[in-house]
């Protein structure tokens, strides 16, 4: 099928779509970064898909991924992006998945900026190891509910594959993204 259509108009909804404005913060240690919520994403650009003639909506597969769909409404073609996300167990874990999912595949396949380039770093800075009594506390502050613990621990140390899948499964383990 010729996509014509619904590239020019993604095209043309990157030409006019503004910024995103970064609502929300993860700060762990001497990291800190902003990103876009899904709901400021929705606001934000549903004015200008609609001008467009752009819809999208998101679907949960069987295999545990998230589908987001963009259809062009006066051709009928359209884009999609997915993402598997793991099977956290709890209903918490699962729907913070599943928002996490929905963010990141919308900004995929529109073209947005939701973040800041928290991977970005200087050349000469090498990552500590996360000791064990870092590694301890980290996981007493996913356990006391605190969000993106994961997410701050690989932004500034060097995690052995042992201390990420711990992480991981502790994250899932209590709900959290």
């Amino acid at each position: 099928m010729d996509n014509n259509e619904i590239l020019k108009a993604l095209f043309d909804f990157q030409k006019e779509c503004k910024s995103i404005n970064l609502d929300s913060e993860v700060s762990f240690g001497k990291t800190k970064f902003k990103y876009a919520s899904l709901a400021n994403i929705v606001k934000t650009i549903k004015p200008v898909l609609d001008r467009k003639n752009l819809m999208f909506f998101h679907s949960t597969e069987k295999d545990g991924a998230v589908k987001c769909h963009i259809y062009h409404v006066e051709s009928g073609q359209s884009m999609e992006c997915e993402l598997l996300i793991p099977n956290a167990g709890d209903a918490k874990a699962i729907g913070a998945n599943i928002t996490y999912a929905k963010r990141y595949t919308l900004s995929a396949l529109l073209g947005l900026i939701t973040e800041e380039d928290k991977d970005v770093q200087p050349m000469e800075e090498k990552k500590s190891k996360l000791t064990d009594d870092a590694f301890k506390k980290a996981c007493e502050r996913i356990k006391a509910g605190e969000q993106n613990i994961m997410i701050q621990c690989e932004a500034h140390f060097a995690l052995t594959p042992s201390q990420k899948s711990q992480l991981v499964n502790l994250s899932m383990q209590y709900g959290l993204s």
